[in-house]
């Protein structure tokens, strides 16, 4: 019973990292570090091969999740970011800070120092220079293999590296539409470059992050939080006038509440 409740916990937990992943703003790093998956999930890729059984055992329910989310989410994402954009930004800016108690707990686990505060500013400038630098010009090129694989390293960006938006970086290219329409239709040609760069990214990083994080675990989280602020910022659509404004509030309210306590009864 144990594991199955185990199981369904991932599966959920991977659900709304699939979702944020696809989400302008939200970062599904940031979020699998305030659940407390991000380091094992390093460990298990890393560890692959010699702890095959119980490192699929953990990663499967992520991923199973995670798909189903960047799926479903997909169906009523063009929709929703066209007619309610402003409220679904809030309600996922909510989500995030329903998990930064966790977050926090798990970055001070070994106590917190003062000079934490020296990565956190200085990723929160990095994210501040990177949400202004990506090139629009990528908006008006045509969509190549090149461009596809470029938008698959954003994409793995976005999931390993804690506080990085991909969606955000993909509005930014000109290309989140065109990806969320391939992804509905199962354009295997879109799909197959994607993947490609997602998986070249990811390989890349997971390995470096793993040490970072093993290594020096307050400055790396507290490096991501940095992250995580300057994202939030980047997206922050203000605020709108009367009925608007109580619906975004709202939203926002029940993003935290709903995190902050789906977190504290699946703790294990």
């Amino acid at each position: 019973m144990e594991k199955n409740l185990t199981f369904i916990k991932l599966i959920i937990y991977g659900l709304l990292l699939g979702i944020a992943s696809i989400m302008p703003g939200m970062s599904g790093g940031i979020l699998a570090i305030a659940f407390g998956l991000y380091e094992p999930a390093l460990d298990a890729i890393v560890n692959i091969k010699a702890h095959f059984k119980k490192s699929l055992l953990f990663l499967l329910p992520i991923f199973i999740g995670a798909v189903t989310g960047i799926f479903v989410f997909s169906v009523i994402m063009k929709p929703l970011i066209q007619n309610y954009e402003i409220s679904i930004i809030y309600f996922f800016i909510g989500l995030v800070l329903g998990s930064l108690p966790s977050f926090l707990k798990t970055a001070n686990t070994g106590g917190f120092r003062l000079l934490y505060i020296l990565p956190l500013l200085l990723f929160f400038a990095l994210g501040m220079i990177f949400a202004g630098a990506v090139d629009s010009n990528i908006k008006n090129a045509e969509i190549t293999p090149l461009i596809l694989l470029l938008s698959g390293g954003v994409l793995a960006l976005g999931m390993v590296v804690p506080g990085v938006s991909s969606s955000f970086v993909l509005i930014q290219m000109g290309v989140y539409e065109k990806i969320l329409s391939a992804l509905l239709a199962f354009d295997f040609y879109y799909i197959l470059w994607i993947g490609l760069g997602f998986l070249i990214i990811a390989v890349l990083l997971v390995k470096l992050l793993n040490i970072a994080f093993k290594k020096y675990h307050g400055f790396a989280s507290y490096g991501a939080l940095g992250f995580l602020i300057s994202s939030i910022i980047a997206v922050y659509p203000g605020t709108r006038q009367g009925i608007g404004l109580i619906i975004d509030i709202f939203l926002l309210i029940i993003g935290s509440l709903f995190v902050y306590i789906f977190m504290k009864k699946t703790k294990k």
